[in-house]
């Protein structure tokens, strides 16, 4: 039998269409039958470009509207860095005029301590744990402090001399003739 179709032939394409058969029961030649499997496949490589065209085409498209999205989402993340970057520089500027003072105030609480205290400090260059360790050492140096001397009583003088012979107004010794009549009232002979 000479009739070959595309199933005999064992090609995976698709059957010719039934406008490039000749009718039931005409036989095709080789040559024929190959010129309409040809047509076919041209046919059917076409419509593939054409689909894969487009679908490229709509992936452009798709992508070029994801890079304006993108492009916009772009933009508002470039501003929004701009504002930190400036938040961010102003936040840093405070920092350093605030160490600033804090390290001008510790100083001042530094060089009023005693060395033997400020040798006992922390020698890092972190302002916090300086500032953390002077209350303590403060209360180290009030500790070697001497006290300071309170409001003394007045003190009183006591007379120079034997005790209870004399006045308090100084280095006066009784006479001899005092002597002996204060031991005349006194009773004692």
């Amino acid at each position: 039998m000479t009739d070959i179709t595309a199933t005999q032939t064992g090609t995976s394409e698709a059957a010719p269409s039934e406008a490039t058969t000749a009718p039931a029961g005409t036989l095709l030649t080789q040559d024929q039958f190959n010129a309409a499997l040809a047509k076919e496949r041209r046919e059917w490589q076409a419509k593939q470009r054409a689909e894969t065209e487009r679908a490229r085409q709509e992936a452009e498209q798709a992508a070029a509207e994801r890079n304006g999205e993108y492009q916009r989402l772009a933009d508002e993340r470039k501003t929004k860095i701009t504002t930190l970057e400036g938040d961010l520089s102003q936040h840093q500027e405070r920092i350093n005029a605030l160490t600033e003072a804090m390290n001008a105030q510790i100083e001042s609480r530094v060089n009023a301590l005693p060395d033997e205290v400020r040798a006992l400090l922390p020698t890092n260059s972190d302002p916090l744990a300086l500032f953390a360790a002077l209350p303590n050492a403060e209360a180290l140096a009030a500790k070697l402090q001497p006290a300071a001397p309170t409001q003394a009583a007045p003190r009183v003088v006591t007379p120079t001399g034997p005790r209870g012979t004399g006045t308090s107004a100084g280095n006066v010794t009784p006479s001899t003739s005092d002597l002996m009549e204060r031991k005349r009232r006194s009773g004692i002979y």
